[in-house]
């Protein structure tokens, strides 16, 4: 019989940090792809060739029991050990099946999606993954490589209906097709809408943002002055990296205040022409897009450094105002509906940030 596993809070883990390998970094923009569909799964959950389990944690609360399933030999940590053609579940025993880079180590991939079939009730849901254009890996085990006609012709064949493909990259696939490594046709294919996202040292923003939103799911909370350390950073790894370095800091504090020293584990990851500024530095020292804003011409600095200003001066004066927005208003000398639209046009919401506020207390 298999063993049941209720969800816990996952610990961090060294071996993610493999994530950083250049064969690892193909996979980010299929984690950012994963995070939202494995965080909408529910109820018993079987993930097939589950590995060291590097997924579990992306899968969201509505998941009530866990089952990791692996090939009989090697070092995985599965809870039950069995051929992926062969799983030793009763007919409908799950309300989802996952299975991620695992398809093309099989001879018979086909029999492996027919039995995840199986073991799903009606209406269940499948999440795979499979290479289109990766390296050799995992040799000689490793047997092919799948288009989004072929990934949705094993899923059609095997009993699934509503099916959905998403192809993702981080490579350029012009240049792959320049290489003769990607076939020119299927980019054509492929490429109906294209979103190019910068790397997360161009983000200064979104680094505060999501570095405080991971610390903020274990519970914990950032100064200012470990964000800014954050965002000084390389981060070659990108979200997957920051994500990991958050996790670390706040389970090394144990449960004290996250320090700049449990952050700073390697200083060549800080970027040389970054100046960090101190709570009183002036908005010329600021970093952005890699750049202090001396580096920057006169005019995208000075646009940057109003904007900036307008947003961290609201965000302390609401604070200072006890998030009460006509107390704010008495306190800046400005019209109460101006200072709204000024809160409007930095994306914010004084009703959203009172409600953070709260939940932060809480």
């Amino acid at each position: 019989m298999p063993r049941w596993y209720v969800p816990t809070p996952h610990p961090y883990r060294p071996h993610r940090a493999t994530w950083q390998q250049p064969l690892h970094l193909h996979l980010e923009p299929l984690w950012r792809e994963l995070t939202p569909a494995l965080g909408a799964l529910a109820g018993r959950v079987v993930d097939v060739g589950c590995g060291h389990k590097p997924y579990r944690e992306l899968m969201g609360p509505g998941v009530t029991a866990y089952v990791g399933v692996d090939h009989p030999d090697g070092d995985a940590d599965a809870d039950v050990r069995a051929e992926a053609h062969a799983l030793p579940f009763d007919d409908g025993t799950f309300d989802a099946a996952v299975s991620f880079q695992v398809l093309e180590h099989l001879r018979e991939p086909a029999r492996c999606v027919r039995e995840m079939h199986r073991v799903l009730r009606p209406g269940g849901r499948v999440v795979l993954t499979a290479p289109g254009v990766w390296p050799a890996h995992e040799v000689p085990r490793d047997y092919w490589r799948f288009t989004r006609y072929g990934m949705e012709a094993l899923l059609r064949d095997a009993g699934f209906v509503d099916v959905r493909v998403v192809a993702a990259t981080n490579r350029s696939l012009e240049s792959e097709v320049a290489a003769g490594r990607f076939r020119q046709d299927l980019l054509f294919r492929l490429k109906v809408g294209v979103l190019k996202v910068p790397p997360l040292r161009q983000r200064p923003e979104d680094i505060a943002v999501l570095s405080r939103h991971f610390a903020r799911m274990l519970g914990a909370s950032l100064s200012d002055e470990v964000v800014l350390r954050l965002q000084l950073r390389r981060w070659p790894g990108n979200v997957r990296e920051l994500r990991n370095v958050v996790e670390r800091a706040v389970m090394l504090s144990g449960g004290a205040a996250v320090t700049v020293d449990l952050i700073e584990e390697d200083e060549r990851e800080i970027d040389p022409r970054a100046t960090l500024p101190g709570p009183e530095a002036a908005p010329s020292m600021r970093v952005v897009d890699g750049k202090r804003l001396l580096d920057m011409p006169f005019q995208d600095a000075k646009q940057f450094a109003v904007e900036n200003f307008e947003k961290d001066y609201l965000l302390r004066l609401f604070e200072a105002a006890g998030y009460n927005l006509s107390e704010a208003a008495r306190r800046s000398g400005v019209d109460r509906r101006y200072l709204r639209e000024l809160f409007k046009k930095h994306g914010m919401e004084p009703s959203t940030l009172r409600a953070q506020r709260k939940d932060d207390d809480e």
